[in-house]
């Protein structure tokens, strides 16, 4: 996130995005994830330029003086969630409320653009097979694609 940076090891713009579920028709954590990407994906931060003798002084330049420069996000992280079932042989791709409900396991992966597997989160249950977790995480890889 060099885009980020304004004086190496100094100053640094700080992002923040809070989100706030207000119904949950199920698997709120890929819904929130494709939110979170969206709202970065339209962030746009002022100019800044760096000078004065020591090269520390940080001038934050007005967005009526100078364009503001958007957020750079090389490789989009998105989250894949399945659902298990029975004894982890019934997998559910992007599960329903009702789905969760009765559900014995959820595996989330974090995969990016490049089908790259960056995170695997899984909840629940004792274990599944691992024949079982590589085509979920093949699935995911495939389906993880998105561009805003």
């Amino acid at each position: 996130m060099e885009f980020l940076c304004v004086f190496a090891g100094k100053h640094v713009w700080s992002v923040r995005v809070d989100l706030h579920i207000l119904d949950n028709g199920g698997n709120p954590i890929d819904a929130a994830n494709i939110t979170a990407l969206a709202a970065l994906s339209t962030f746009w931060r002022p100019e800044c330029t760096v000078g004065g003798d020591n090269g520390q002084q940080v001038t934050v330049h007005d967005p009526e003086v100078r364009d503001p420069l958007p957020l750079t996000i090389h490789h989009m992280p998105i989250a894949v969630t399945f659902a298990y079932f029975g004894e982890g042989n019934i997998v559910v791709l992007d599960p329903t409320y009702k789905e969760e409900a009765v559900m014995g396991e959820r595996m989330t992966a974090i995969v990016n653009s490049n089908g790259d597997v960056c995170a695997i989160q899984k909840a629940g249950g004792e274990g599944l097979m691992s024949s079982v977790t590589m085509q979920c995480l093949r699935i995911a890889s495939r389906h993880g694609f998105i561009e805003l």
